[in-house]
């Protein structure tokens, strides 16, 4: 698999388009930014289709939501830990890149 980012609105959203699924069509994420204190608040959104075999995955996906929000933790924390590292180091964020 590979991704693609569609599209970019700086400092408000990015979507991303999975490549070369076997089990998916078509699935974008979007990821929406809004400030929140002296963080950001990300919101995720996932749109998909799947290819003919892979039906089932439909109620899984629905009913396994818990495993969709175990993932999105590991990015936040991965996030604030690329954050916190380049703060210690004196590195400035560029806001614009992803």
């Amino acid at each position: 698999m590979n991704y693609e980012v569609v599209e970019i609105t700086p400092e408000r959203s990015v979507k991303v388009l999975l490549l070369n699924s076997k089990m998916f069509k078509k699935a974008i994420w979007h990821f929406e930014f809004a400030p929140s204190g002296s963080g950001t608040d990300i919101s995720c959104h996932i749109y998909f289709t799947v290819k003919f075999p892979y039906h089932f995955l439909y109620p899984v996906l629905y009913f396994n939501k818990k495993a969709l929000l175990r993932d999105l933790k590991y990015l936040e924390k991965a996030l604030d830990e690329n954050y916190l590292a380049n703060l210690t180091s004196g590195i400035k964020i560029n806001q614009h890149s992803l």
